[in-house]
This record gives structure tokens, C-alpha cells and sequence, in this order.
């Protein structure tokens, strides 16, 4: 009986490749669609292009010269060639003993020419942190005392200098100098 059974596998299985190669092999057969020619356009000859007709040179024109441009008086007073000075604004500044005693300064660095001026502006930032950083290690008495000022200005002085290198500073214009108090919300005073 097994060997019965071996022999109906094995024609089974033939069967089942002849099925296949008909199905593959077999099968209608698909040709490529026919080639599809390109359109041709036909285009219109060209129409001949009439001649130029001669032109006559132009005449030179000879035109006057523009009248001279006089001084304007407003474009000097915008752009002073001498010394200018750029305010650092005004500043209350809390002393060393940070007891509610603030100095109020208001300070001006005064620069040799337009262009070092524009150098002190762009290194404001940096000037007002050294003002402050000098300030706050000054005592009240020794800021109210005789000379305090001027102290004050000749240590900013080389100070300001280093900090704007690319600047002309000629000195310092102080315009308020005054110690002042108020109240502190925080012991200490908010740093």
C-alpha cells in the first residue's frame, strides 16, 4: 500500500508541473504596441526683415557744467569736527555702605572727533559697568568730601580709556553730582 501511495504523489506532482508550464508558457502572448512617430510641426518661413534706413549721427550736446555747490551751514552744525561729548545717561548708584545712600551722576565722555564718538557709543555698555563697578566701592563721606568729584573722574578717566581703546577720550563732563538716599526694599539694596 505504501508503495501505492508514493506512485499517486508522484503522479500528482506531475500533473501539477504540467499545469504550471501551460499556465506560464502557455498563456497569449502580448506584443509591444507599435511605435508612435513623433508630430511634425511645420513652421512659416520667415518674412525678410526690411532694411534700416540710414541714420544721421546726433549731434554732440554740450551741457553746462553744474552750478558749484554751496556750503550748507545745517551739514556742519550735524557733524562737529572739534570735540564731542556722548552722555552716559543719568545714574543712581548705591555707595559702599549700602545704607539707602545713592550717588546720582550724570556723566559725559568727550571724544576728540565724530568718529571716536561713535566708538564710545558702541562700547557704552561696557563704560556704564566700570561707572558702577567704580562707584559702589566708594564710601558716602569720601564721595561727599571735598575733591570727591574729581577723584572720582580721574580714576574713570584711564579706565574709560582701557575699556574704549579704539576712542579719543579727551576727558569726562560731569553734569550732576549729588549723594542722595532712599529707601532700600531689600538689605541689600537689591544685588
Amino acid at each position: 500500500m505504501r508503495a501505492m501511495n508514493r506512485f499517486a504523489l508522484l503522479a500528482v506532482a506531475i500533473v501539477a508541473v504540467v499545469i504550471a508550464w501551460f499556465v506560464f508558457f502557455a498563456g497569449p502572448v502580448v506584443e509591444p504596441p507599435p511605435p508612435v512617430e513623433a508630430p511634425t510641426v511645420q513652421t512659416p518661413p520667415a518674412a525678410p526683415v526690411p532694411p534700416m534706413p540710414a541714420a544721421t549721427p546726433p549731434k554732440p550736446t554740450v551741457e553746462p557744467p553744474p552750478p558749484a555747490a554751496e556750503p550748507d551751514a545745517g551739514a556742519d552744525a550735524e557733524a562737529p569736527a572739534g570735540p564731542v561729548t556722548v552722555d552716559l545717561g543719568l545714574h543712581d548708584i548705591l555707595l559702599a555702605e549700602r545704607d539707602g545712600r545713592f550717588l546720582q551722576l550724570q556723566i559725559g565722555v568727550v571724544a576728540a572727533s565724530p568718529a571716536a564718538a561713535t566708538a564710545v557709543r558702541l562700547k557704552r555698555r561696557d563704560l556704564v559697568r566700570m561707572l558702577y563697578f567704580l562707584v559702589t566701592k566708594r564710601s558716602a563721606e569720601g564721595v561727599e568730601a571735598a575733591g570727591g568729584q574729581q577723584r572720582l573722574v580721574d580714576d574713570l578717566l584711564p579706565r574709560f580709556r582701557n575699556v574704549a581703546r579704539a576712542a579719543q577720550i579727551d576727558g569726562l563732563e560731569v553734569t550732576r553730582f549729588r549723594v542722595i538716599t532712599k529707601e532700600l526694599k531689600r538689605p541689600d539694596g537689591g544685588l
